[in-house]
């Protein structure tokens, strides 16, 4: 993990520009690349909770990971929540507009995605309850 963790480091450092030659630092382009960044470090994180064998050179990873805590998520959320604000303020009508056409998306994607897993259990010998 902390192989995977200074790549992005390194990532970040060549495609990054200090604050002082990016006059556009706070641009809805610049804030989602710094959301990608910590939806890329929540997803570490919760791919660290569903190991059951510590991986060999993750102990700087987990230091840096308890160091960061919960500050990842709500720095996440902070930019999430910026971006939304910055579509609602650009584009108010159609922001809204395409909120029901994006929930019916999310769910039949999401349906799609249970049934590949409930089939996939299944040719696996497992089977579940529908509760």
């Amino acid at each position: 993990m902390t192989v995977v963790f200074c790549l992005l480091g390194l990532q970040v450092l060549a495609h990054g520009r200090p604050t002082r030659w990016n006059s556009d630092y706070l641009s809805h382009k610049t804030t989602i690349q710094i959301n990608g960044i910590f939806v890329l470090l929540v997803f570490l994180s919760h791919f660290c909770q569903y190991l059951t064998v510590p991986l060999p050179y993750s102990d700087g990873y987990y230091a840096i990971r308890k160091m960061l805590s919960q500050l990842v998520v709500t720095t996440f959320l902070f930019y999430s929540g910026y971006g939304v604000m910055y579509c609602l303020e650009r584009q108010k009508e159609r922001y809204l507009e395409k909120i029901p056409k994006k929930i019916c998306e999310m769910i039949v994607l999401f349906s799609l995605a249970v049934a590949m897993y409930v089939v996939i259990q299944h040719f696996l010998g497992k089977s579940y309850s529908i509760s």
